[in-house]
């Protein structure tokens, strides 16, 4: 009787935690809605933790409180905050199993505003995934790996998973 009154405590703990961080990706869409990134941020890091916690670590709300998190620091124009938040984001979604090449897109905006940030280390970490992942190589044509702002938004920015007003950014 202990252990049934032990699993139904978990079983209602974990309910609550999956209706709180559907309730907070509510609240950050609203706050989006309302262009309130500095609250959309705090909402989504907050769903993040709870997300991580009550799901794990690849579970899909985890991955897009991540990439909320990513968003508020661009909109906030915040680069700092923004090559952190979209190195945690790659990570966490290449944990998750999701092919690279699906990835390169992020890979780029992080490139750029590491470049644009003086953050060499950075820069230089995500264009080597990148070109692996692009399968660069002696003797393959070279890819780019960065382009210059007028050329990233006009060929790469309509294309952004999860960006899709580039020029909101700016």
């Amino acid at each position: 009787c202990l252990i049934v009154g032990a699993t139904c405590m978990l079983a209602a703990c974990g309910d609550e935690g999956t209706r709180e961080v559907k309730s907070l990706k509510e609240q950050v869409q609203r706050a989006y809605g309302a262009k309130e990134f500095a609250k959309a941020l705090g909402l989504a890091q907050k769903g993040l933790t709870l997300s991580v916690k009550t799901s794990g670590a690849k579970a899909p709300d985890t991955l897009y409180f991540a990439q909320a998190i990513s968003e508020a620091n661009l909109y906030m124009r915040n680069a700092r905050g923004a090559i952190l938040a979209l190195r945690q984001e790659l990570d966490l979604r290449a944990a998750a199993g999701q092919a690279e090449q699906k990835l390169v897109q992020r890979r780029m905006v992080l490139i750029r505003l590491a470049e644009e940030a003086g953050d060499k280390t950075t820069a230089i970490d995500q264009a080597v995934k990148l070109a692996k992942a692009t399968e660069m190589a002696p003797g393959k044509d070279p890819q780019p790996v960065y382009l210059s702002l007028f050329s990233f938004v006009k060929h790469y920015a309509p294309r952004l998973s999860g960006i899709s007003q580039w020029h909101q950014y700016q």
